[in-house]
């Protein structure tokens, strides 16, 4: 009746985007105030098409695409920094580890080309195709490909490859693709939040979405059943000479500057000073594009950054860039889990 051309996600966008990134609301999402009360007949009105919009995709009113191979999405219900692409790069090497050939479907949010599926490649540059992509491609070196459409990538995919599985990254709320096996990843700090939708609070879908998930994983403090993921630094690296690798002591009781483009730059800050760091901190949007200007005045010091800002700051010059590598940890049993449901799949 209303076809797939009535664009109800895009109507969620109109309402939320011009106050989320003007006036940096996320800071008043962990409680309620005066002021995301205000918000509140906005997240009326976001809930009521988050709503409509699954009701229309259960009830088959718009169309959900079905493809040859299992897909397992890996999102969350709350707006970013629980840790979605740290799951996917641990689960995409355990089923590699378990001789399974795996694609990975990344949206490339923030990047120039994302109408068209790309592969990634070793040449490939973040801000052409998204840092998360390329990020997923180096931790994991499977088959990644970027695109803001989910079935587009799904199908360039199975129509290219040999895979045994997709694993999508975010994508929860992108109903258009139909999915095997949901993964909800939480923030164990800040959970969900003061539990309004946006843009008076964080979430993006109603907290009872959380019963037709099939597992469960927290960033920390895990409750009721959810898996543990927690980081654990290996080293750090020269941007201009990867080979050159330091302990992350080798920085210790010296002055860094840290850099984090990323969702919770907090958490970044606080695993350098939990080694001993004197850090200058130095937060910047989440996907933020680096330039040289973004670092002046810091030519004399050391510049440590996540690996996912690290591929937005190569070609850059004059500075004496380092990445952290972290070992992103999950327990054996949930990639088991993970098994259980595909085997499931491959016979039920």
């Amino acid at each position: 009746m209303f076809g797939e051309t009535v664009k109800l996600k895009k109507v969620n966008f109109l309402i939320v985007n011009t106050f989320f990134r003007l006036h940096k609301i996320k800071n008043y999402w962990d409680s309620k105030s005066f002021f995301t009360f205000v918000l509140l007949p906005l997240s009326f009105l976001f809930l009521f098409f988050s709503v409509m919009r699954k009701f229309f995709y259960e009830k088959k009113i718009f169309h959900a695409k079905k493809i040859d191979l299992p897909v397992i999405v890996i999102g969350n219900i709350t707006v970013g920094g629980t840790g979605k692409t740290s799951a996917v790069i641990w689960l995409a090497n355990y089923l590699k580890e378990k001789r399974l050939k795996v694609g990975i479907l990344c949206s490339g949010y923030g990047a120039d080309n994302n109408k068209y599926p790309i592969q990634i490649t070793s040449d490939s540059k973040a801000f052409q195709v998204g840092d998360e992509a390329v990020h997923i491609f180096r931790r994991t070196e499977c088959v990644v490909v970027t695109c803001k459409h989910r079935v587009k990538s799904a199908l360039f995919l199975e129509q290219n490859f040999a895979l045994d599985v997709l694993i999508c990254d975010d994508g929860l709320q992108h109903y258009q693709l139909m999915r095997d096996i949901e993964i909800h990843v939480t923030n164990g700090g800040k959970r969900f939040g003061n539990q309004y939708f946006l843009p008076a609070g964080p979430l993006r879908e109603p907290m009872r979405r959380l019963r037709d998930i099939d597992l469960k994983i927290s960033k920390g403090a895990p409750k009721n059943g959810e898996y543990n993921l927690s980081y654990r630094p290996n080293y750090v690296y020269a941007l201009n000479m990867p080979s050159k690798i330091e302990p992350l002591t080798f920085f210790k009781d010296k002055k860094v500057v840290a850099v984090a483009g990323i969702a919770n730059p907090e958490e970044f800050f606080k695993i350098l000073e939990s080694k001993g760091l004197h850090t200058v901190k130095k937060p910047f949007p989440d996907h933020h594009r680096f330039r040289a200007e973004d670092f002046y005045g810091y030519e004399s010091l050391p510049i440590l950054m996540t690996e996912k800002d690290a591929v937005k700051c190569e070609g850059i010059e004059g500075y004496d860039f380092w990445s952290i590598s972290l070992e992103y940890c999950l327990p054996k049993a949930f990639g088991e889990a993970v098994l259980k449901k595909l085997e499931y799949y491959k016979h039920g």
